[in-house]
C-alpha cells in the first residue's frame, strides 16, 4: 500500500481477507507486505513466487513492474479533460464535474483534471461553477497553489492527494469561502512544469477557453500528450457529430459522455467494466487498454478441433465469400457511447434523430476471397478497404 494510505489500506485488506476466506478462499490468499519501502516492493516484484503484477500507481512504479521481468498488467496516469460544448446542459455538466472531482477528494485517476469551455458559453459556465461551489483563484492565489502542487523535482506533491479544497487553500496560504468545493485556475498554456495541465489527485482544476469545438479538440490532444495518453476524457454535449469526431480521433481508451468522469471511468455510471485499474494501452505505455477485471487475471485454455484441411482452404469456391458485418445499435437505457464488449452505438432519443447508415458505423472490411491466394497484393487491398472505410 502507499505509505500515505497505509492504515485505510490495511483495514480494507483485512475486510476483504476475512470475506474471501469465509467464502472458501485459501488462507493467506489476500495479504500485504508490512515494509512499505521501494526495496521491499522491488523484491516482491522480482520474486519467483509472483506470477503476475497488477500495477496501479505512478509512472515510476509501473516502469519498475515491467522492468522486473514478471508478467505485468498496468494502469497509468490520467489527465482527463472535460469539454463542455455549446449544446450541453450546462447546470448538469457542472454538477457532474464537481461531483466527480470531489468524490474521494479527486483521488480516482479518471477524474477531471481540466475543463475546456467554448467561449460563447463561458460566462454561463463560470456563473454555474461558482453557484455550485467552485472558487476561481486569482493570479496570486493560483501561483501559490501551483507552488504547493508541484515539487522542485517536477513531480506532484503527495501531500496534496485526497485533501479538501479548504485544506489545500490553507496549505497554500490563502483563504476561500467555507462553501468551496473545488479550486479553479484559468489557464492558457500546457506544459510539464504547469501543474494545472497535469494530473492532480485533489479537487483542483485548470480551465481553458476555446473558440469552438475544433479548437477544443486541439487543446484536448495537447493536454493528453502532456500527460494521460490512453486514459480518459469526458464530453458534455448533445451534438452527435461532435461525439463522433472525439470518439474517432482522441488518443484515449475511455471517452465518457455526459457523466461524472471519476464514476463513469470506473464503470459506476456507465456500462464500462467496473474496475479501479484503468489500462492505457500501447499509446500510454501499457499492455492493456481494458478496465482490468477478473477476466484479465485468468489464463484460459482453448481447444480447437480441425474442421477443414489445407487443401480446402486453397480450393477455389470451396467456401462462401465472407461479407462485411455492420455493427447494429444496442438497445437498452444508460449505455455507454460504445459498448465495452461489442463497440455498439446506443439507441437513444438523441441518436434517433440521426438515422444510421453503413457509412455512419464501423464496418469490417471484406475478407480475402476463398478463390484468391493470400499474398501481399491481397493484404494491401484489404488494408486499403479498411482505411477507406475509416476515412468515411
Amino acid at each position: 500500500p502507499p505509505p500515505g494510505a497505509r492504515q485505510c489500506s490495511w483495514k480494507a485488506i483485512e475486510i476483504v481477507k476475512r470475506a474471501a476466506e469465509a467464502a472458501g478462499a485459501p488462507a493467506g490468499s489476500v495479504d500485504a507486505i508490512s515494509q512499505l519501502t521501494l526495496e521491499a516492493t522491488s523484491e516482491l516484484m522480482h520474486s519467483k513466487d509472483v506470477s503476475l503484477i497488477l500495477a496501479t500507481g505512478g509512472e515510476g512504479m509501473v516502469r519498475a513492474a515491467y522492468a522486473s521481468g514478471t508478467p505485468t498488467i498496468s494502469g497509468g496516469p490520467g489527465n482527463g479533460p472535460a469539454f463542455i460544448e455549446r449544446s450541453a446542459d450546462i447546470p448538469h455538466a457542472v454538477k457532474d464535474i464537481i461531483t466527480s472531482k470531489t468524490f474521494d477528494n479527486g483521488v480516482i485517476c479518471a477524474s477531471e483534471q481540466s475543463i475546456i469551455v467554448e467561449r460563447c458559453i463561458y460566462d454561463e459556465v463560470h456563473r454555474e461553477l461558482e453557484a455550485q461551489g467552485a472558487y476561481f483563484m486569482n493570479e496570486s492565489e493560483a501561483a501559490k497553489m501551483a507552488a504547493l502542487l508541484l515539487r522542485p523535482n517536477g513531480t506532484i506533491n503527495p501531500k496534496v492527494v485526497g485533501k479538501t479544497a479548504l485544506y489545500l487553500s490553507q496549505m497554500a496560504g490563502f483563504c476561500v469561502p467555507a462553501s468551496t468545493r473545488v479550486l479553479i485556475a484559468a489557464q492558457t498554456t500546457v506544459s510539464h512544469s504547469n501543474p494545472y495541465s497535469r494530473e492532480k489527485l485533489c479537487p483542483v482544476l485548470g480551465l481553458y477557453v476555446e473558440e469552438d469545438w475544433k479548437a477544443a479538440c486541439h487543446r484536448v490532444v495537447e493536454l493528453l500528450t502532456n500527460e494521460g495518453l490512453g486514459h480518459t476524457l469526458v464530453i458534455h454535449t448533445r451534438n452527435q457529430d461532435v461525439i463522433r469526431q472525439f470518439c474517432l480521433e482522441k488518443p484515449v481508451n475511455r471517452i465518457l459522455i455526459n457523466t461524472p468522469a471519476a464514476l463513469g471511468g470506473i464503470g459506476a455510471t456507465t456500462n464500462i467494466t467496473p474496475a479501479l485499474t484503468l489500462g492505457c494501452g500501447a499509446v500510454g505505455g501499457g499492455s492493456s487498454s481494458d478496465n482490468v477485471g477478473p477476466m484479465n487475471l485468468l489464463n484460459i485454455r482453448k481447444v480447437g478441433y480441425g474442421v477443414r484441411s489445407i487443401d480446402e482452404l486453397r480450393a477455389p469456391g470451396s467456401r462462401p465469400e465472407p461479407q462485411p458485418t455492420i455493427v447494429s445499435p444496442a438497445a437498452g437505457p444508460n449505455r455507454s457511447i460504445f459498448d465495452d464488449e461489442r463497440f455498439n452505438a446506443p439507441a437513444t432519443a438523441a441518436t434517433a434523430a440521426h438515422p444510421a447508415s453503413a457509412d455512419d458505423r464501423f464496418a469490417s472490411a471484406a475478407a480475402v476471397g476463398a478463390d484468391s491466394e493470400i499474398n501481399e497484393q491481397n493484404v494491401e487491398r484489404v488494408i486499403r478497404q479498411v482505411l477507406e472505410r475509416l476515412g468515411k
